[in-house]
């Protein structure tokens, strides 16, 4: 009755009501999903909303196990649970995770994460445009120093290593890299801090790299 606003007693005399309160957008994949589970007798799972008559619609979440029956008929066992603040959360995610991208596209900025335990990266699809790489590319730090240009190989090296991860210092260096896809020279910012354990061990380390050649090309051109 909290769910669908239904009394008991209205749903023994005509059961049907139950489908006038589904959104009419979903009666389709609804009744699509009970056959799918009367016929192999599946235990039936569905996402689904509800839409009542002031207008309101909530978003539910249906499950049950279906039983056979003597007769030959089919009886379920399950539960109808509202889900409404769950989406809106989910909803509000995914909309501050696609600002936060076109924020970096707009800015040229990616994001990483370095395991120091297991040496191995992952990057954001900016940080992978900036680099020129694809999900085929190994993200591990000895690949990371593939990507740094030749000049600036020993200079990077000794910087996270000395400087970052043995001081225990924010990462904060300017360096040239050339683009895996079309062995580009490109310019980035690097930045990023260090994560410690309860021991006081650095475990992560967790940044952006911005590319800056543009800005690199102007300071440049004013010499």
């Amino acid at each position: 009755k909290k769910i669908y606003d239904i009394s008991p007693e209205e749903v023994k005399e005509d059961a049907s009501i139950l489908f006038e309160r589904i959104h009419p957008d979903d009666i389709a994949e609804i009744l699509d999903s009970i056959q799918e589970s009367a016929k192999n007798l599946a235990p039936w799972k569905q996402e689904y909303r509800a839409k009542f008559k002031n207008g309101i619609v909530r978003n539910l979440y249906g499950t049950a196990t279906p039983q056979l029956e003597e007769d030959g008929s089919i009886l379920w066992h399950g539960f109808i649970t509202d889900i409404t603040e769950k989406k809106i959360i989910e909803e509000k995610l995914i909309a501050n995770e696609e600002f936060l991208n076109q924020t970096q596209i707009i800015a040229k900025l990616g994001s990483y994460s370095l395991d120091l335990a297991t040496e191995i990266w992952t990057s954001s699809p900016v940080l992978d445009t900036i680099f020129g790489i694809d999900a085929r590319f190994e993200r591990t730090t000895q690949n990371w120093e593939t990507i740094v240009h030749p000049e600036w190989k020993t200079i990077m090296h000794n910087h996270l290593v000395n400087e970052v991860i043995s001081k225990k210092n924010k990462f904060n260096k300017e360096y040239k890299i050339i683009k895996v896809d079309t062995q580009e020279e490109r310019w980035v910012h690097g930045m990023g801090e260090l994560l410690f354990n309860e021991s006081g061990d650095p475990i992560k380390l967790i940044g952006t790299i911005q590319d800056i050649t543009e800005r690199k090309q102007t300071d440049e051109a004013l010499r």
